[in-house]
């Protein structure tokens, strides 16, 4: 498996740190995965500055058949999003649109502590399918400290993504980041308070 995590969003740099790759695996030597998450091979394969390329697996490791699971783990600062009415977004490709086999389920929950969530401005979206999809998703709402935001979509195709916005009020980051076209399409990285910098958690399931 290979996760591109950009770098870049226009000329704006962002910054990940505290990567880490975990599994539950079901190897040549235990056909049943441990229940607690364990540290697998995962290399950076990226040559420049605009993306981590991440490659995780091994071919000195055999798997059985049957489910495997993968969790990566990131912090991600200085990516809050400002769109051209002022508004401010958090702004997500869950998945990403590089992928030449489908996804029968892909789901994001986002937990928003609750000063930060008295911001919110209740312009939240969930859209599927290829870039510039406007088909939506079901989301949910629940819990007020944290609040969280739950999206799913099923049955996506080959090259086609989950893609999530969090809207909040204007102001409420005081670094952000405004496309000089006021447009967002095809954003591929998770816009968080800097001050928060909230935790970025990645499940992959096989």
């Amino acid at each position: 498996i290979i996760r591109a995590i950009p770098l870049r969003y226009g000329s704006h740099t962002i910054g990940v740190s505290g990567l880490e790759v975990e599994g539950r695996l079901r190897t040549n030597h235990d056909a049943v995965p441990a229940d607690a998450w364990h540290p697998v091979e995962g290399r950076n394969l990226s040559d420049g500055d605009d993306t981590i390329e991440l490659r995780i697996g091994s071919d000195r490791t055999t798997l059985h058949e049957g489910r495997q699971e993968y969790r990566i783990t990131y912090l991600l600062s200085d990516i809050a999003l400002t769109r051209g009415d002022g508004a401010q977004e958090l702004y997500l490709d869950v998945n990403g649109t590089g992928w030449g086999t489908p996804f029968g389920r892909v789901t994001a929950s986002v937990q928003v502590p609750r000063p930060l969530a008295d911001r919110l401005n209740g312009d939240t979206a969930c859209y599927a399918g290829p870039p510039g999809s406007t088909r939506t998703c079901r989301t949910e709402t629940s819990g007020t400290d944290p609040v969280d935001l739950y999206s799913k979509a099923v049955h996506l195709r080959q090259f086609e993504t989950m893609t999530i916005a969090v809207g909040f009020a204007p102001g409420t980051f005081a670094t952000a980041y405004t496309p000089t076209d006021h447009v967002v399409a095809g954003a591929v990285w998770l816009a968080v308070p800097p001050a928060l910098a909230l935790l970025a958690l990645l499940i992959v399931t096989v």
